[in-house]
């Protein structure tokens, strides 16, 4: 993959964060998090004052980290008449990032995404943005090898290539994920509503009797909103996809699913 058209892919990233931090739709979608899977399927999670004692940001910063020095570049545009240095972008270990005057702690971030995608090269590739402070930060992983990244108008490579993750977003995040419910469910295109089951358990998600194999998505993202909402989505190689929404803390309350053909189904947590 040419530089271009990494940097395009970068900057799409950045973009779709935006899109995510601004929009205010009618409902707030959702998901939450965890690093390893819980053994048991927790109930909807009605009673519980709060999310789970866990770090939501572990595994955003741990796919962030890094010293990204090479083919520093910047993106301003018209560029400065007169070239400055640019770089290193690092990225430590706990949040604090460095690049140039840039300071900021990405675990004050108030919008952050994590994505994996398997559409160009059938590898899991990751992706990250967070919105912390006035700056836009976003890391991708390409193809080749190259994992880049960007903040504010600087844009840097990590000089040794990576190798793609082998864990799901699903994955790192089912401890609270993971659950069951009842839910209310209409079919946009009969009207029809019915009340059925809602569950993800062992890496699949059920409601009624549509499943999705959480292993195999083509495309998967999670939104996080701290101390507001998460939103977790994914779409199969068969061109179909949900969008499932937690509230602030971790209560499943509702749940998009669109078949190959467009038609929406959308549920709602029973109370």
């Amino acid at each position: 993959m040419t530089k271009p058209r990494q940097r395009r892919a970068l900057s799409f990233l950045l973009i779709m964060l935006v899109a995510s931090a601004c929009s205010d739709k009618a409902r707030e979608m959702a998901p939450a998090i965890q690093a390893s899977a819980a053994p048991a399927v927790p109930t909807a999670r009605a009673g519980k004052p709060g999310l789970p004692d866990i770090d939501l940001w572990a595994p955003i910063l741990a796919a962030a980290a890094g010293n990204y020095d090479t083919q520093c570049e910047s993106m301003k545009i018209p560029p400065d008449p007169v070239p400055k240095k640019l770089g290193p972008l690092i990225v430590t270990a706990d949040g604090t990032l460095r690049a140039g005057s840039v300071t900021a702690d990405l675990r004050r971030g108030t919008v952050a995404s994590i994505g994996l995608s398997r559409e160009v090269s059938g590898e899991p590739l990751l992706s990250v943005s967070v919105h912390v402070d006035s700056y836009m930060f976003g890391i991708a992983e390409f193809h080749d090898g190259v994992k880049r990244a960007g903040v504010a108008d600087i844009e840097c490579r990590l000089a040794t290539k990576v190798r793609p993750g082998t864990r799901s977003i699903y994955a790192q995040y089912a401890g609270l994920l993971d659950a069951k419910a009842r839910m209310t469910c209409q079919n946009r295109k009969t009207r029809k509503s019915d009340t059925t089951d809602y569950a993800i358990a062992n890496g699949v998600l059920t409601i009624g009797a549509t499943s999705y194999d959480l292993s195999t998505l083509e495309n998967e993202d999670l939104i996080i909103k701290p101390e507001k909402s998460f939103s977790y989505s994914g779409t199969t190689p068969d061109d179909r996809s949900f969008s499932i929404g937690l509230d602030s803390h971790g209560k499943v309350s509702y749940l998009e699913a669109r078949k190959k053909g467009s038609t929406l189904v959308e549920c709602d947590l029973i109370p």
